[in-house]
């Protein structure tokens, strides 16, 4: 359940991992280079078709990055399939939030028409008149996680060149947010400030690495108990 003392942008900060959003910002930069440089110097393809195909190559890519870096951080992944039977999709999951991601034209933009999407948006009902406030006990009575999509796009006329990475929260129509997209950046300082003030009460919940993993402390902590 989501914490009746914190607005939405302060759950997203506590419940997410740090070390998720960092590294899903420095993964998804390098596949816009990484794209670009496979389908522009594919022989077979000529100019048209690289444009076309590279589009689907990205988010070939971008999908991979966000499973591989939700597993890694120890959240809920998995691959959806639409019931119109369109692309599938990866979701990622914790306790109050389902995430997907796709590319968008501009910088914070409005992801494109799709049904699955649209779908999704519909748990964010409450979310509307919430947002900027606390969470309620109506909030909390949904019972269910909000949508949020992280949404990714170049600089303009330069599709080999990362530009930005956001965290929106569609409205129930699915034509527009709810409020102005997160910028990744913003989340990126604000955890790391928190984790970083052992005084903070968020401290103990941002967890920067997964957790299963074997690090020089615990190394050094073994060696003292021999």
């Amino acid at each position: 359940m989501s914490d009746t003392n914190l607005t939405l942008k302060q759950q997203v900060i506590k419940e997410i991992p740090p070390g998720f959003i960092r590294a899903l910002y420095e993964r998804v930069g390098y596949v816009y280079p990484t794209s670009h440089a496979k389908i522009s110097n594919d022989p077979l393809l000529g100019e048209e078709q690289a444009n076309y195909v590279l589009g689907h190559y990205r988010r070939g890519l971008a999908e991979k990055i966000f499973w591989d870096t939700g597993f890694e951080y120890g959240l809920a992944v998995e691959c959806m399939q639409p019931d119109n039977g369109g692309c599938k999709h990866v979701r990622v999951s914790s306790e109050n939030f389902k995430f997907s991601m796709c590319h968008v034209s501009t910088c914070g933009g409005f992801p494109k028409h799709s049904d699955s999407r649209e779908q999704s948006s519909k748990i964010n009902d409450h979310l509307q008149q919430q947002f900027m406030f606390p969470f309620e006990s109506e909030v909390e009575s949904a019972n269910q996680p909000f949508y949020g999509i992280f949404v990714h796009t170049e600089i303009t006329k330069k599709k080999d060149i990362f530009n930005s990475l956001h965290l929106g929260f569609p409205n129930t129509d699915f034509n527009g947010w709810v409020d102005e997209p997160i910028d990744i950046r913003d989340l990126i300082d604000i955890q790391q400030r928190l984790f970083q003030d052992r005084d903070d009460v968020y401290a103990e919940v941002q967890n920067d690495n997964p957790v299963w993993k074997y690090t020089k402390i615990d190394a050094d902590e073994d060696k003292g108990k021999k």
